[in-house]
């Protein structure tokens, strides 16, 4: 077998089996020898390859048979020139993948005759950016991370041309980073819709959950943290922590500062009993509030008076007028001002009387007992805890500054006490908002700073007489 000269692919290549046998040879057999095993790949003279392939390069010979005997010829190499083919990516990625802080290790590996000259490493980090990384066969990232991350290829080169490796992508898993808090409000009010976003880079994806005060997890495992309608209970430091199986961290902490109005605000009577003549001080009380109060405004009869009296209203010559003198006071601070209180400043007072000239049926309202002090009468009041609708027996009773409710007529079995000073709004249930009143058209409503409370009239004129009572005497008569 004579050895061609230089091949390239897609020749024409034709390997005779030349011999010397008497007889002539009868049969010619040629083989291939590849990785030490002898394959048969021909039964003529002539071995043809009509377009010869990178894959039909190796080692030949051919075997010649007649009557006598037969010989095999010299291995013949065919070796040809093509470029690289089965351009691949060898690496030393596991099943489980790679966990930052690994050394990953790729290797471009061709086959190409000439041997491939040049390897040049290329990343897609998406969004068609694609950046040269190096330019040898083996690439080696020690003590990988997140930036890391992408779609690697690599590109052999020799004389005769080019070929491009598939993409083969890593993909880091590390530990949760960059965790963050962020607030839907700079400023914080009471009443206000407000969430907080937890943010974190992790792979596997970050597990949430939620620390106020440093005391303990919040029962909410999502990263959003909502508050609706924001109490001032809800003030506070939060911070998240992200966790995944590699590790956890926690954000930097957020103080929730709620701002709220005064509350629990009420006027003061330094000097229970007036008589003509005398002076009277009044001062505008609070219980919180924030931030701190900013100003003090006193109206008396609708007029501002003495603008630099602050918390405290001196009044001199106290007399007695059929209309009454009726004082304001009006505390505030950045966050907005309390519910305007006020004060009738008179000599005397009398609740009955004050009562019928308001129009009441007072005589003929079997279903209260009015004083020029008190009040009495039987309410159906639902429970604070447990919602469940009881008679009780209230009295008002202007020497004390309350409203007490019993659970007998004698007024022996005190049950609770709801003071002036802690009452803010008397109003009509026009929402209906008490959970099953027994009677929905006789239910108004008390509120204190502290809770609502949901009270029935046996009648609508009782119901008129109460409303008209706790307003009166604890919004305008204070000095009860």
């Amino acid at each position: 077998v004579q050895t061609p000269g230089d091949i390239t692919e897609e020749n024409t290549v034709i390997l005779n089996c030349e011999n010397h046998a008497h007889p002539p040879v009868s049969q010619y057999t040629w083989f291939k020898v590849t990785e030490g095993a002898v394959h048969n790949v021909g039964q003529e003279r002539a071995l043809q390859f009509m377009s010869i392939s990178y894959k039909d390069r190796g080692d030949y010979f051919c075997n010649a048979r007649n009557a006598i005997g037969e010989g095999n010829s010299s291995v013949i190499r065919l070796t040809l020139k093509f470029p690289p083919k089965n351009t691949t990516v060898l690496h030393n990625i596991s099943a489980a993948g790679v966990t930052e802080g690994d050394t990953v290790i790729l290797v471009c590996s061709c086959l190409s005759n000439p041997p491939a000259e040049s390897f040049n490493w290329y990343r897609d980090a998406g969004n068609n950016r694609e950046t040269p990384v190096s330019s040898s066969q083996n690439l080696t990232i020690s003590d990988v991370t997140k930036a890391n991350e992408g779609l690697y290829y690599c590109v052999a080169k020799n004389t005769l041309s080019s070929q491009t490796s598939e993409k083969i992508t890593i993909l880091v898993s590390y530990s949760p980073k960059e965790t963050k808090v962020s607030s839907s409000h700079a400023e914080v009010k009471e009443g206000e819709n407000v969430t907080l976003v937890c943010t974190s880079q992790g792979n596997p994806p970050v597990n949430t959950r939620w620390i106020k005060n440093g005391l303990g997890p919040i029962q909410n495992l999502t990263n959003k943290l909502k508050f609706d309608a924001i109490d001032i209970e809800d003030s506070g430091a939060y911070y998240c922590q992200a966790s995944n199986v590699l590790g956890k961290e926690n954000s930097s902490v957020i103080n929730i500062d709620v701002k709220y109005k005064p509350k629990g605000t009420r006027i003061l009577v330094a000097k229970e009993e007036l008589n003509e003549g005398d002076s009277l001080t009044i001062e505008c009380l609070f219980s919180s509030c924030n931030p701190n109060i900013t100003s003090y405004t006193w109206y008396g009869n609708g007029k501002l008076v003495n603008p630099e009296s602050g918390s405290t209203l001196e009044i001199s010559d106290v007399t007695y007028q059929s209309d009454k003198y009726k004082y304001e006071c009006e505390v505030k601070n950045e966050t907005g001002p309390a519910p305007l209180l006020s004060l009738i400043s008179s000599a005397t007072f009398d609740l009955r009387a004050h009562l019928e000239a308001s129009g009441h049926s007072v005589e003929t309202c079997s279903a209260v007992t009015v004083g020029n002090r008190k009040c009495k009468g039987f309410l159906t009041k639902m429970g604070g805890k447990i919602k469940t609708w009881k008679k009780r027996c209230f009295v008002f009773d202007g020497e004390k500054k309350r409203l007490a409710y019993f659970s007998n007529k004698e007024e022996t079995k005190l049950k609770g006490v709801i003071y002036f000073q802690a009452i803010e709004e008397v109003y009509y249930d026009h929402l209906r908002s008490a959970s099953k009143s027994p009677h929905p058209k006789l239910t108004f409503c008390v509120k204190t700073y502290d809770r609502l409370f949901f009270m029935v009239a046996p009648t609508p004129e009782a119901m008129r007489i109460w409303i008209d009572v706790i307003v009166t005497a604890t919004d305008e008569h204070c000095r009860y």
